[in-house]
């Protein structure tokens, strides 16, 4: 944990989270408080309290710094102070207690996804050194938390980070067992009833409703133990939890005379104070200034969620201008905006207007009059003028301006009336003529998707069949629902889109909003653009830049025709896999048999002439030529390829490709197969990059691989140390005695020699060995340059020209030299080869000794 805040010292003892250390001399463990002495580091604060995470081997404790890292406390300058529990302790929270996450634990690895200041319910607790679970006010479940992450609190302040609740729709309702129910999605408790929404491994159907027998938050994401009979473990995602629809009783209405804390007022807005990470630009008000310099209360910017921003005047230190903070989110809170506050559990809305007699007001801007009233009062207005006689809640009586004040109106609470389903959702086999509701599509193949609503025209043992708009469908009985009583849903008006088919929807003696230009209602067109609500359309009559909206068009909708059956010789593509018949969705196909069985076909891929098993005609579709050409070429791309792949070597037999800079019967390299365009292949002879086919090239023989035997008179940097020739020397082949080590090969000054196998050296230019041997000559290597060097320019440098002489002033250890400025004064870097040596320093006679 790092730098613990809120700490009360009392003589030898500290109280923190309520609970008592004292001073104490024994040796620091794991759950003990240090406070640190002077040390001067920036990742911790001097005099700081910080909690013992672990004791390492060596016996020093660890603890969290400022930047939540393990710091060692064996390298503090001066030994900490060590506080250890006193054994009196307050009542332990356990399941079922309320408690508040406090402190930077709460962003330790692992319980980061609760925010400082929430108030949490515990959920679990294993009675360990990291024992806590808690579930948030939105039912769902955090991270594990260590007793001194948490302190007791109550259940009201739990339930008012509760969103007020949503009126549901009719579709969030089904009856059961007579009795209507409302389906909410949060965690299920012992004895509640849900109804199953999803498969999975358990045991139940698809909108079967059952109840729950047991909950074990220590089984992981399956916490939920259900019994119909049988008994199934529930993701949380597989359920939905039933409510009974009952009336809200009405609340009592005891006006505060301020407005409630969880508010701020600023700037003459409300805003509601919100315990999360703020975004950039997001007002916040200071809650605890550990870690930061800016005054308690403070409304300042957020720059981002570690970041504030203050005013000079802002800071209880001197500043003079406007200064940014380190923060955490613990140090402040959020400011909404807020349209309603509520007070004493009565929700109001924030209203600017011009008060009636009567009205409950909110001052938001404070009186320059002392004692009048200040930001957060609250009153009631005495007449409607536009200086507003009040009274004050707390006595006061007054007038205020209406610049000054908004007006609180109490919502009124509506009793709830039973709600008419618009259907019943049942778990049976569909009968012909009924409409079904998709809960849980598998084998769509793009034809439906979850939330379609369809009638059934055939049923049969394993599932039924309806009609959709890409034509027949096959739907398993565990993929719906049967939609029972009232009136059944239908499919929503389609959402116009680019492309869509439309007709104009008001009446023929009324104009559209930008005008019908002579387009009639009877005429179909095709949607062109779509920008917000309004849209542009093709019309036969007008042309493609006819302007109208959105709510003025209707989709048409037309049924596509029955496509044909697939037959030998035609193409399709694969769209699932319900006969594992071996070829993956997506591949484009050639049917090769049709026996109109019901698995009637068999294919060949058309990439690679790959045979399939037996497939349903389900699980294809008929292929467009553009994916039948692309296919085909990829084939061809294959095939004019050849067996040649990345790496291998060929012979140049035919120029008819991309081969500008080639020459024929030239050896080249593939660097590329299967290449798109003209030529299949992708080849290099070093020079020049090139493109040809399989049939371009031929494969070396043997004989060709073989690299060139070295000539006598070549020239050589060896690759293996021999008989005193160093690794790396350069060398003259002067004989070839075809032995097992044929080569000789000796030092460019004639002083040495030794035989070598072909492997043993490497070849390299005659250029290159004479100027090896000139360095050598002065007992130096190529480019080994030495301050007092006289060297010549061979490349202008800076203001020197190419055939300046000058000197090496000292060398660079990145490589080149500093050259002694001619045209200027000091020196600067040259590269080797900007310069070429004309005297050694031990031949100049300037620089004999004296």
């Amino acid at each position: 944990m790092a730098k613990l805040d809120n700490v009360k010292v009392v003589e030898a003892r500290i109280e923190y989270n309520g609970e008592l250390f004292v001073q104490s001399d024994d040796a620091a463990v794991v759950g003990d408080v240090l406070r640190l002495g002077s040390e001067g580091d920036s990742w911790i604060t001097d005099g700081g309290y910080y909690e013992v995470i672990r004791v390492d081997g060596a016996g020093d404790p660890h603890f969290y710094d400022n930047d939540e890292d393990d710091y060692d406390a064996s390298h503090l300058d001066e030994k900490p102070t060590v506080f250890k529990r006193t054994e009196t302790k307050p009542a332990r929270l356990t399941v079922g207690d309320f408690a508040k996450v406090v402190g930077n634990g709460a962003r330790r690895e692992g319980a980061r996804d609760y925010v400082n200041g929430s108030i949490i319910k515990i959920a679990v607790d294993d009675e360990s050194s990291l024992p806590y679970r808690g579930e948030r006010a939105d039912g769902t479940c955090g991270g594990w938390l260590t007793k001194m992450d948490v302190k007791p609190a109550t259940e009201a302040e739990f339930l008012a980070q509760r969103e007020p609740a949503v009126t549901p729709e009719a579709s969030d309702i089904i009856v059961h067992d007579g009795k209507q129910y409302r389906k909410m999605a949060r965690k299920a408790n012992v004895g509640d009833t849900v109804i199953i929404t999803a498969r999975g491994t358990h045991v139940f159907n698809v909108g079967e409703i059952v109840s729950i027998t047991e909950v074990n938050e220590k089984n992981w994401n399956q916490t939920r133990r259900a019994n119909d009979g049988v008994c199934g473990w529930l993701y949380e995602r597989e359920y939905a939890v039933l409510e009974p629809v009952i009336t809200a009783p009405s609340l009592p209405n005891p006006l505060a005379d301020k407005l409630p804390d969880s508010y701020v007022i600023h700037d003459g807005k409300v805003y509601r104070k919100t315990a999360r990470e703020a975004n950039a630009g997001e007002l916040v008000i200071v809650v605890d200034t550990s870690w930061h310099f800016i005054k308690l209360g403070e409304v300042v910017t957020a720059k981002s969620a570690r970041v504030i921003e203050g005013r000079p005047e802002q800071f209880s230190d001197k500043r003079s201008s406007v200064c940014t903070q380190m923060v955490n989110a613990s140090n402040y809170r959020v400011l909404v905006p807020a349209a309603a506050v509520t007070i004493n559990g009565v929700e109001y809305t924030v209203e600017s207007r011009r008060a009636n007699e009567g009205d409950t007001l909110l001052c938001v801007v404070t009186s320059n009059v002392k004692g009048w009233y200040s930001a957060g009062d609250i009153g009631k207005a005495t007449d409607g003028c536009s200086t507003t006689d009040v009274t004050w809640n707390n006595g006061v009586a007054n007038a205020i301006t209406c610049k000054n004040y908004v007006v609180l109106t109490p919502k009124q609470a509506e009793e709830a009336t039973p709600i008419t389903p618009a259907y019943t959702e049942v778990k049976r086999k569909a009968n012909v003529g009924e409409r079904i509701m998709i809960v849980a599509p598998e084998l769509a193949a793009g034809k439906y998707v979850k939330g379609d609503i369809h009638v059934v025209t055939v049923t049969e043992d394993y599932g039924v069949h309806v009609e959709t708009k890409s034509g027949d469908a096959y739907i398993c009985h565990r993929e719906y629902v049967v939609l029972e009583g009232g009136t059944a849903p239908t499919q929503p008006k389609p959402i116009i889109s680019v492309g869509d088919s439309v007709r104009i929807n008001v009446p023929e003696d009324k104009n559209t909003t930008y005008g019908r230009a002579g387009v009639t209602n009877s005429e179909i067109g095709i949607v062109t653009k779509v920008n917000g609500n309004s849209v542009t359309v093709r019309w036969p009559s007008f042309g493609d830049r006819w302007s109208g909206v959105i709510s003025e068009l209707d989709v048409v909708i037309t049924e596509p025709p029955q496509p044909k059956r697939l037959v030998v010789g035609e193409y399709a593509k694969v769209v699932s896999n319900a006969s594992a018949h071996s070829l993956a969705v997506e591949d484009i196909i050639e049917i090769q048999t049709d026996d109109s069985s019901g698995i009637p076909y068999r294919a060949s891929r058309v990439v690679d002439g790959k045979s399939s098993g037996w497939i349903y005609d389900r699980d294809l579709v008929r292929a467009t030529d553009g994916e039948v050409a692309e296919a085909k070429a990829v084939l061809d791309r294959k095939v004019r390829s050849g067996d040649f792949n990345v790496g291998d070597t060929a012979i140049l037999t035919d120029m008819s490709g991309s081969v500008s800079g080639f020459i024929m019967g030239e050896t080249v390299t593939v660097k590329g197969r299967e290449c798109s365009g003209k030529s299949a292949l992708t080849i290099t002879n070093g020079r020049v990059i090139g493109y040809a086919d399989a049939a371009h090239l031929r494969r070396q023989s043997a004989e060709e691989t073989k690299p060139a035997r070295f000539k006598v008179g070549e020239y050589a940097r060896t690759l293996k140390e021999y008989s005193g020739i160093p690794l790396g020397t350069i060398v003259k082949i002067t004989h070839d005695d075809y032995d097992s080590r044929p080569f000789r090969g000796e030092k460019l000054d004639g002083s040495d020699y030794s035989y070598y196998r072909q492997s043993e050296l490497e070849l390299v230019t005659e250029e290159e060995a004479r100027e090896t041997a000139k360095w050598a000559a002065i007992g130096r290597k190529v480019n080994e340059y030495k301050s007092g060097d006289v060297v010549e320019i061979t490349q202008d440098q800076y203001g020197d020209k190419v055939g300046t002489i000058t000197e090496v002033s000292r060398l660079r250890d990145e490589g080149g030299v500093y050259l002694k400025a001619i045209r200027s004064s000091g020196s600067y870097v040259a590269s080797f080869d900007a310069i070429k040596l004309v005297t050694p320093v031990e031949q100049r006679f300037d620089r004999s000794a004296a």
